[in-house]
């Protein structure tokens, strides 16, 4: 079926921007003024070993970030402490902490993907509500802003300000009543299946599945790059959602 759109909700992390240099990088970079000396690649790794950790314990937790900036500080605290407790503790690890935590705070430390300012501006230009619907600490509005990022879109809703996390449909209904529309006029766009296009699906939404690294068979359509959603949004078939 062919759809008009009124508005458009994207991801944030590996959808609009991502770390430069990686994570693993700039942990490995800060750790050394602390004491310790970890090959960054042995970083990144036991960063995603960690990460899924934390995620399997938090399970039935519907915002393992916590809401507000104290619980999203604890849950970083949490998650990189278990990164480096098997390469080696930074000392002191609090004062090592808040220097990592600030620094993913800062617009220089992330990039744009090439393509999402004509994106953006193909899709205002349209007249489509645009904005940010991401699992994500209060870090991420001000980043926006440094980013330049932020005049772009009419709203950002962020896990730890809602309660709930992505595929949970509280966050994607708080989307729709941010918005006021209703969810059949609306196209979610994000990388992570589960999360963006499920989440959204249940949610009555349209979704499509950004895959940078490949196309892959799915219940919805599957784009590259976000150019592609400007095909899509002029009018291209889609998926009803489930």
């Amino acid at each position: 079926m062919t759809k008009r759109f009124s508005t458009v909700f994207f991801d944030a992390a590996n959808t609009l921007l991502y770390p430069e240099p990686p994570v693993g990088e700039l942990y490995a970079r800060t750790a050394r003024k602390y004491g310790v000396n970890v090959n960054a690649a042995d970083i990144q790794a036991q960063f995603r070993r960690s990460w899924e950790a934390l995620q399997v314990k938090a399970v039935g937790d519907p915002v393992r970030y916590g809401i507000g900036e104290a619980d999203g500080r604890r849950w970083w605290h949490a998650l990189v402490a278990e990164t480096f407790r098997p390469l080696g503790m930074p000392h002191p690890f609090d004062v090592f902490f808040d220097e990592l935590y600030r620094l993913f705070a800062e617009p220089d430390v992330w990039r744009v993907y090439p393509e999402v300012f004509e994106v953006l501006q193909a899709l205002n230009a349209r007249g489509l509500i645009m904005g940010v619907l991401s699992n994500w600490d209060i870090r991420l509005g001000p980043l926006l802003e440094g980013l330049r990022l932020m005049p772009y879109f009419d709203h950002v809703i962020l896990s730890a300000v809602v309660g709930w996390e992505k595929p949970h449909r509280r966050i994607f209904e708080s989307a729709l009543e941010r918005a006021g529309v209703p969810a059949g006029e609306v196209l979610h766009v994000g990388d992570n299946y589960q999360q963006d296009v499920v989440g959204a699906q249940q949610a009555g939404m349209y979704a499509v599945w950004l895959r940078r690294r490949g196309a892959q068979q799915a219940d919805c359509p599957v784009i590259s790059s976000l150019r592609e959603l400007v095909t899509i949004i002029d009018g291209t078939h889609l998926f009803p959602p489930s």
